[in-house]
């Protein structure tokens, strides 16, 4: 993650560290994980089958192939996004939590 300002970057990495949420964090990096793998997995065995469905089923193996690489992707960014997103929600509740414990 970059940052221009490494005082933002330390205070991110402190509440992280500090995190009032690590299971809902843990949960989001596993389910993120999961969602890659499946990613990789589209990636991988969408053009192997699309092959073996060329000498099958002729060009319905070209969809078949090019289907398994966009999915592939598109669950790939799905999940870096969802991990993004969901610790910004997680970094914002311990943010809001740090500046309230200061009161």
């Amino acid at each position: 993650m970059a940052t221009s300002n490494p005082t933002k970057q330390k205070y991110i990495e402190r509440i992280r560290a500090e995190t009032t949420y690590p299971i809902f964090r843990r949960l989001v990096g596993v389910l993120a994980t999961l969602i890659h793998v499946l990613g990789i997995l589209c990636l991988v065995l969408g053009p192997i089958i699309g092959i073996v469905s060329l000498f099958n089923a002729g060009a319905a193996g070209l969809v078949i192939i090019l289907g398994g690489i966009v999915y592939g992707l598109i669950l790939i960014l799905s999940g870096k996004l969802f991990k993004e997103t969901s610790f910004m929600l997680a970094d914002i509740a311990d943010s809001i939590t740090d500046l309230n414990c200061r009161y």
